[in-house]
């Protein structure tokens, strides 16, 4: 939530070793990405993390698509955004997953070999 402490964010990420948090607002709604590059920023950028909430922090914004897209709709969704991350969501609009950009990278070089291969 916005109201969390930024400490307390920063420690859910290096327990559960992952790399983004999902941030809500008070009524569940989705408004941004903690992520490992917003914190760099913040560090980079001498900002006080001292007593602050994620409120404070310039969040990377959650774009989201149906799980159900394809590649060719996925792609142009990160362009949408600066965040190499997307949210995926199911046809409720319920968040499922977050999606990297690196990931899908390597999905589709594989898709790529697996084809030139087949030949």
């Amino acid at each position: 939530r916005l109201d969390c402490p930024v400490k307390k964010a920063v420690k859910v990420l290096g327990c559960q070793q992952i790399g983004s948090l999902v941030v809500t607002d008070e009524y569940g709604g989705y408004v941004g990405l903690l992520t490992d590059k917003v914190l760099f920023d913040g560090i980079s950028s001498g900002f006080d993390f001292e007593g602050k909430r994620l409120s404070d922090l310039d969040l990377e914004p959650l774009v989201t698509v149906s799980m159900h897209a394809g590649i060719n709709d996925i792609l142009p969704k990160f362009e949408e955004t600066k965040s190499d991350r997307l949210g995926m969501v199911d046809e409720k609009g319920a968040l499922v997953g977050i999606l990297k950009k690196k990931n899908l990278d390597r999905f589709s070089t594989y898709e790529v070999a697996r084809k030139l291969l087949k030949k």
